[in-house]
């Protein structure tokens, strides 16, 4: 595989630790390196994790895509696949495997393959074998339990029979394919309605200039919390984009701040 994640983080330890226990190896360089074509030949049936951050990059270069399309599979994890950036994918066949897991579980616990990936297939696929999934019934969030789990006191004292509770909600379909729709810990309440930050995302990434985009929620004397938006790149028409919002969000899901900038404020691992 090639690692272009950082090491501190899960995301590039475990294919560290994959390459390890399977007898493979692991080349580490920086993802920038995609944009060069004379290095196609060493991408042939490899494996490469990506976090939909560099793939909004990656995938505007005709080279990085011929490149992408050369490995085996492409490992997609750490936030949300955007819809918009999905259909790019697709467009350009590459060979895309959603997946869902986190730091407490030392990486992902399912995977979503490439070919139901490029036939339209949306989610993050099915529970791998050394996990559970379970929904709790009270909270609606996931519970988690799997035999990778990696946990600080805290965590392991939240757990009961086994299961971590996760700040994660979400429903599984009738093929087994999870489907993560937000997180409680970030659902934002103004006027008291509950809006669910990822889901104004997703549609503002519609709109067809928005490269990236962070919703979160700002304390307000008036509504409780503010919804605000910050957006990539600057060069966006911010009246058509809020027309935009208009017709597609419910009134309490309109931002009520917006702020263009040329890049987000990223992680390595594509989070604010």
């Amino acid at each position: 595989s090639w690692c272009c994640l950082p090491l501190n983080h899960v995301g590039g330890m475990m294919q560290i630790i994959r390459a390890a226990s399977t007898g493979g190896k692991v080349f580490f360089f920086d993802y920038r390196s995609l944009y060069q074509e004379s290095l196609g030949s060493f991408f042939e049936n490899q494996w490469i994790s990506l976090v939909p951050t560099q793939l909004h990059r990656l995938i505007e270069s005709p080279v990085a895509c011929e490149n992408l399309r050369r490995f085996r599979g492409i490992f997609m994890g750490g936030a949300a696949l955007p819809l918009r950036l999905a259909q790019k994918c697709r467009f350009e066949s590459l060979p895309l495997y959603p997946s869902y897991g986190m730091s407490e579980t030392a990486g992902m616990i399912t995977l979503l393959d490439a070919n139901s990936f490029l036939n339209g297939i949306d989610g993050v696929g099915n529970t791998l074998p050394h996990a559970q999934i379970s929904v709790d019934s009270q909270r609606n969030c996931f519970l988690v339990k799997s035999k990778s789990m990696c946990l600080n006191h805290t965590e392991f004292s939240s757990m009961s029979g086994g299961w971590l509770p996760t700040p994660d909600y979400g429903y599984q379909n009738e093929d087994g394919n999870w489907f993560v729709q937000g997180r409680l810990d970030c659902t934002i309440i103004t006027g008291g309605e509950k809006v669910n930050p990822r889901e104004i995302e997703q549609v503002l990434g519609q709109f067809e200039s928005v490269r990236e985009c962070v919703v979160y929620g700002i304390e307000d004397e008036e509504w409780g919390q503010s919804v605000v938006a910050y957006i990539s790149p600057k060069t966006i028409n911010i009246q058509k984009l809020k027309e935009f919002a208009k017709r597609k969000l419910a009134s309490h899901s309109i931002p009520k701040e917006w702020h263009l900038v040329e890049e987000l404020p990223l992680s390595a691992m594509g989070k604010p």
